[in-house]
């Protein structure tokens, strides 16, 4: 169960870092399109 509950946070914990780093290659996009126009 302690492995299980484990897991279950580390899925949602990286999944939450991908959500965020996603979003910061959104935004640097967006600052260079807007940089450059």
């Amino acid at each position: 169960m302690l492995f299980h509950d484990n897991t279950v946070t580390c899925v949602v914990v990286n999944g939450h870092f991908l959500r965020v780093r996603f979003f910061w290659y959104i935004f640097l996009i967006k600052l260079v399109v807007y940089s450059t126009f």
